[in-house]
């Protein structure tokens, strides 16, 4: 099984250094380009960045369009980017 994520989920799980929870629970975690920006940034902690920089092969980024004039033009980049990823293989 496969899921989709935004930033916060893998965020926390590559602080706490459980990060591999998600591996055990699903083959493939997919993110939008605007998690994995959210993630590199230079405001990520740099143990992040760097995690995300050397990701792992179950962790893959997809581009998602993003929907501008819809009611989720009230969230972040990153949250509406995974709905739209979620709901559009």
């Amino acid at each position: 099984m496969s899921v989709v994520s935004n930033t916060t989920p893998l965020n926390y799980l590559i602080l706490i250094g459980r990060v591999e929870i998600l591996r055990i629970l699903y083959e493939r975690i997919f993110i939008p380009t605007a998690v994995f920006d959210e993630l590199t940034s230079y405001k990520a902690p740099n143990f992040v960045r760097d995690w995300t920089l050397n990701k792992p092969d179950w962790l893959r980024v997809h581009e998602a369009p993003d929907i501008i004039g819809s009611p989720l033009d009230e969230i972040q980049i990153g949250e509406r980017q995974a709905i739209v990823l979620a709901e559009y293989p």
